[in-house]
Formats: structure tokens, sequence, C-alpha cells
């Protein structure tokens, strides 16, 4: 009745960042991993209405404005380039700002091919993506 579903062999990780007032943030994600942003919400409690804006190649554009007890979340389907500065920040009411989303692994690089510039292969890549490296787990066992 149903076709099989078959998941994406991307891995992906969760991205979560708590903006507040008066503060810009900046991501840059690694080469071959993409940044895609899902969500903007105020935590429980606030009143008041605040913009959230993001600054790519020295342009600023509003993603959204969350006005509490109204539109206190907004869903967002916005993609980040690969090594391309992005800078968060909000502006309006003193009020944090939760956004969500997720990195996602480009499909034509395949996860154990990412790595830094210099070449040298560094263990801690994949754990900063939340990666698991199943091949390195493997060859240190066989170690001891």
């Amino acid at each position: 009745f149903f076709a099989p579903h078959t998941m994406s062999q991307t891995p992906n990780c969760f991205f979560g960042l708590e903006v507040q007032p008066d503060k810009k943030y900046s991501q840059t994600p690694p080469d071959g991993v993409h940044l895609h942003l899902s969500q903007a919400a105020l935590p429980p409690g606030n009143s008041g209405r605040v913009s959230v804006k993001v600054t790519i190649d020295s342009k600023t554009f509003c993603i959204c404005t969350l006005v509490a007890g109204v539109i206190d979340q907004c869903a967002l389907d916005l993609n980040f380039s690969a090594s391309q500065e992005v800078v968060f920040m909000t502006e309006g009411d003193p009020l944090a700002v939760h956004l969500t989303g997720y990195y996602e692994v480009s499909d034509d690089i395949p996860p154990d091919e990412l790595s830094d510039d210099s070449g040298a292969e560094d263990e801690d890549d994949d754990d900063d993506l939340g990666l698991d490296d199943e091949e390195d787990e493997e060859d240190e066992e066989e170690e001891e």
C-alpha cells in the first residue's frame, strides 16, 4: 500500500542560538555544510515586539517580526551557503529570540571527506558537526 520511505543518507545536525538584545552573532558553516534556519521563537513570559535580522555580504534583511502573545514564533525556510558568514541580530524591544534549524552536509561531499583546508586530518571536525565517524572508532579499537 505504501512505498517504503528511505531516509536521506545526508546527516543533519541541530542548530540552536539564543540571540540576545543589542548583540550580533556570527555563524560561518564549514566547507561542504549548509545552515538551514527553520524557526524563530520568543521564550515564554515575554512582552513586546522584536524583529530578527540577518546580514549577508554586508546587506541586512529582516527575516521576521515577533510580537509576544500574538506571534510568538515564526516558521522559516532559509538556507545559508557553506563558508558564507551570516550575522544574526534583533531590533526592537529588548527581547531574546531563539533561532533553531540544522546543519546539512552537501549531497556532493561525503561526510568522511569533510576536513579543513590544510589537508591535515582533524578528528574533531566531525564532532563539531555532531557527526559520528564509525571508521575512526573501529580503527581505534583495532589499535588497542
